[in-house]
């Protein structure tokens, strides 16, 4: 360049006047080696010499606009141009384009028709604008004047217009362009195609891809990286595969083989894509090919990392990371952080944080995020402490809060939980649906009706509602805390409102009748979803054969069963199995349960035929169940007790304190039963012949009044149910009975609460006979309803009567 500007002043000196070209020639050079100084002096010096032309004016208005970053001075020296052609036109209008100002580009724009006529050039820099900043209204107005000055027939315009209506989600004008226009260039082809992959029409896509052909068409690395993208995001892996073996085969030219070989960003959709088919093999190989080409940068590094984690290969992604020269970036690290938190490697995540700490690592929100999420699981101490320090600095977002609020629930503390969602507002944090639904979950875990009613109102309030996996989460909440009639509600409002409508929503429902027994609406919902055309799933017929279970329809389950398959191509799981032994368990058919068992090793099956032969006393059934469970897992304390009660029932205490020993001797555990009752927005819980809460005596004086009242009605305990081994009275047995923690909570309900119209009760075992009894004369002596859910099922007690008809 100093030999160039040597050159001009010579020739000033020799009186040779360097004319437009000249000039032009070096402020253009100027702004593509970004030599600011140099072109600012051209400029200096073409004001000097009082040159005035539109080439020039037009460099230099490129110039500060892309060099020097003034736009101020494009402006200028375009408005003071005494003549101007359609190129310093359109190279003013890009200046503001590329700066992303349409509306002031549109306007410039407006007053150069009253100038002259915008040619090809200015409708396809300003489409292009509307089209990266997706602004239909500027763009539809270009269209219009296209139509109304003639061009509507250049190729090149038509393929502008068609990546603009692409680029904003037009299909409809898309499509009717490139039918119209008939364009051979691949770049229409790329844009419809891109838009078919963006509304999730993946198979119209890969149906344009093979039409290629038709027309002579080679795809470019561009449509290849697209389309194997998506057929990954769409789970097409064998169209996939055969879109690689097409590149493969591009043999035609050496030049087209060589630039998609050479192309990175195609290595990375094949990296990608193979990742997602979980085809570790080749994506090593496509990896060490990038190597050896020099092509192995940081991005591809981190997408064979990704694709070595999410393929659960650890120690390989651990090995490439270690090998990597290049410097890392928050987004690999990030990664690395997650998998350490996801596959309990703790060690490796802690050095990760001494890499960062120790490289000076910008920690930004990204970063913040995978930190916090990894000591949540690693270190919750230090979790809380980060998660303080970023959310006081600006560094925190709804993943980094989500993941807090799910540390606070796993340790059971709903409460904290529930403060930190009300702190999201106060830090400018938005809750997603996360959020609300893992809340909620935990809410119907802790049958805490209460608590989940202020997220449902806040989601109201918030116009949040109509997303799928909120309604199913708000229908699982009602379900679980015992309000049924708000959970069919809910849907029947989703049906009214023919919101979309799939598999989530309707199994959701279909397990809260299930588990509340309601077996004609179950077999109703099923028949609509049917009709809706919607595939029913395998966890529909799990709802199906619980509710056959629940309401004594082993011939229905078997039919339901049997029909999976043939039917509705779900095949039988084992707990679909176990569901239908269950069934059959429940109504009597012990036999039959045990042929569909079989010679299995599947503890949930011999459970539950153990459960059953409980309810039907059968001792020679549950003998062989339990001599098939011990051998399966020892340690489960649950059918050891089982079978003792069933000998206790039977009066065996003999063989009741041998299983007693024996569970002792393994060292089985026994699971205390507890029962939880809401008063207000209080949950109390007790345990039989619980004698630690502070009312204990108002509770002891109503239980007494209770048990009195009972015993007028006609209720007597039934003795068989006392679980206890040792020699006792028949009165001992009675006041053990009438002190489960059912009645005891019961008893403290009608203290708090003496004209309570309902009571709901939480129960993490199966009720006794004798307390399912006793509740029923409840719900009639007291005329009120009592909805008790255990650990089998919802049972809704009412003048006298269950909901289960004594079969549970």
């Amino acid at each position: 360049m100093k030999e160039a500007l040597k050159l001009l002043m010579s020739m000033y000196e020799k009186n040779f006047e360097p004319d437009y070209i000249t000039f032009s020639s070096l402020i253009k050079h100027c702004e593509e080696n970004r030599l600011i100084e140099v072109g600012k002096f051209l400029h200096t010096l073409i004001k000097e010499k009082q040159i005035d032309h539109i080439s020039i004016n037009t460099a230099l208005i490129s110039f500060y606009a892309q060099c020097v970053g003034d736009i101020k001075q494009s402006l200028n020296i375009f408005e003071k141009m005494k003549s101007r052609n359609n190129t310093c036109w359109n190279s003013i209008i890009q200046v503001f384009t590329i700066n992303g100002r349409i509306e002031e580009a549109f306007n410039l724009y407006n007053k150069m028709k009253i100038e002259t006529k915008p040619d090809v050039v200015t409708f396809i820099i300003l489409l292009k604008a509307c089209a990266n900043y997706c602004n239909q209204t500027i763009g539809q107005k270009l269209h219009n004047d296209i139509i109304h000055y003639g061009i509507n027939n250049d190729q090149q315009l038509m393929t502008s217009l068609i990546v603009f209506y692409s680029k904003c989600g037009d299909l409809k004008k898309s499509l009717d362009l490139f039918e119209t226009s008939k364009l051979t260039n691949i770049i229409a082809w790329n844009a419809i195609i891109q838009l078919l992959i963006s509304q999730k029409k993946i198979d119209e896509a890969l149906a344009m891809v093979k039409e290629l052909k038709i027309y002579k068409l080679e795809p470019d690395a561009i449509l290849y990286s697209n389309i194997l993208k998506a057929c990954a995001d769409f789970s097409k892996f064998e169209e996939g595969v055969a879109i690689h073996k097409q590149i493969l085969k591009s043999t035609t030219t050496t030049t087209a083989t060589t630039s998609l070989i050479n192309d990175a960003t195609l290595q990375m959709s094949l990296l990608y894509f193979y990742g997602k088919k979980g085809d570790i093999t080749i994506c090593l190989d496509i990896f060490n090919k990038m190597k050896d080409s020099n092509m192995a940068n940081l991005s591809a590094y981190t997408s064979i990392i990704y694709a070595l984690i999410s393929n659960k290969q650890i120690e390989m992604a651990f090995s490439l990371f270690n090998e990597m020269t290049e410097r890392s970036d928050s987004v690999l690290l990030s990664i690395l952080l997650k998998a350490c938190a996801d596959h309990s490697k703790f060690k490796e995540g802690e050095k990760l944080h001494q890499i960062i700490n120790n490289n000076n690592y910008e920690v930004d929100i990204t970063l913040a995020t995978a930190l916090v999420y990894f000591y949540c699981k690693a270190n919750p101490k230090i979790a809380f402490n980060l998660f303080n320090d970023f959310k006081n600095s600006g560094k925190s977002n709804t993943l980094m809060w989500n993941s807090m609020i799910q540390l606070l629930l796993s340790n059971g503390r709903l409460e904290e939980a529930l403060n930190t969602f009300h702190q999201y507002s106060t830090y400018n944090i938005t809750p997603d649906n996360v959020t609300f639904t893992t809340i909620l979950q935990a809410c119907a875990e802790h049958n805490d009706l209460a608590k989940g009613k202020i997220i449902h109102n806040y989601i109201k309030e918030n116009n949040l509602e109509g997303d799928v996996m909120l309604d199913r989460s708000l229908i699982n909440f009602y379900s679980k805390c015992a309000e049924l009639e708000m959970a069919k509600s809910l849907f029947h409002s989703i049906v009214e409102n023919k919101k979309e409508m799939n598999s989530f929503i309707f199994n959701a429902i279909l397990f809260a009748c299930a588990e509340h027994g309601q077996a004609n609406d179950c077999f109703l919902i099923f028949k609509q979803m049917i009709e809706s055309g919607i595939q029913p799933t395998p966890e529909t017929f799990t709802a199906l054969l619980t509710v056959c279970s629940h309401c004594h329809l082993h011939i229905k389950a078997l039919s339901i069963y049997n029909s999976m398959e043939k039917e509705f191509n779900v095949k039988p799981s084992n707990i679909h199995t176990s569901c239908l032994i269950d069934a059959l368990s429940r109504s009597g058919d012990l036999h039959k349960a045990l042929e569909i068992i079989g010679e299995s090793k599947e503890k949930v099956f011999w459970m539950t035929l153990l459960g059953a032969c409980r309810k039907h006393n059968n001792i020679e059934m549950a003998e062989k169940a339990f001599s098939a469970l011990i051998n399966i897992d020892p340690m489960d304390g649950s059918y050891y007790v089982l079978l003792s009660n069933i000998y206790t029932f039977n009066n065996e205490m003999e063989k009741a304190n041998k299983i007693r020993d024996l569970m002792k001797k393994n060292g089985a555990l026994k699971i205390t039963g507890i029962t939880s009752v809401y008063i207000g927005d209080e949950i109390h819980t007790f345990t039989s012949d619980d004698k630690k809460h502070p009312d204990y005596y108002l509770i002891q004086k109503e239980l007494d009044k209770l048990i009195s009242e009972l015993m007028e009605a006609g209720y007597t305990p039934d003795t068989r149910w006392v679980t206890r081994t040792e020699t006792l009275t028949i009165e001992e047995k009675r006041q053990l009975l009438c002190r489960h923690s059912e009645k005891i909570a019961m008893a403290y309900a009608f203290v708090r609460m003496p004209n309570t119209p309902q009571i709901t009760l939480f129960k993490n075992l199966r009720v006794c006979g004798d307390c399912h009894e006793a509740t029923k004369f409840i719900s009639k002596v007291r005329k009120c309803k009592i909805v008790v859910r255990d650990a089998s099922r919802y049972h809704h007690f009412e003048n006298g009567k269950c909901s289960c008809g004594d079969n549970w």
